[in-house]
């Protein structure tokens, strides 16, 4: 779970197989949900995805989200844009998977996750 969309709202983070391997499911309260358009959020993923896991990578103070795939780990921050007090600010998932750091970083967590 994951509050994508800045709402205060927890949203579901689904894993499935496919061209689109994550989906988000956004809570907009009373039981009701509602299925956002994840490409054009950032998370374009394609493959067998497995699991996800949710925390604040780059210390800004939002929640990132991990995704494992059978073959790979790609991690994506949000990135907010606009400020204005008259409208909620944009959220956006970048890809912070192409950074080699991180890579060996997620690396030796996966391990370390694998062997605990």
């Amino acid at each position: 779970m994951i509050d994508a969309m800045g709402s205060g709202q927890m949203d579901l983070v689904l894993m499935q197989a496919g061209a689109q391997a994550i989906r988000i499911l956004h809570n907009r309260g009373g039981g009701s949900f509602e299925e956002l358009d994840t490409a054009t959020m950032g998370l374009a993923a394609h493959g067998h995805a497995v699991a996800c896991a949710v925390g604040d990578y780059d210390g800004d103070g939002l929640n990132d989200l991990a995704v494992a795939l059978e073959d790979r780990v790609l991690l994506f921050t949000i990135s907010v844009t606009g400020n204005s007090k008259t409208s909620r600010p944009n959220r956006h998932f970048c890809r912070a998977t192409a950074h080699r750091a991180l890579r060996l970083w997620i690396m030796t967590t996966m391990a370390i996750w694998i062997f605990f």
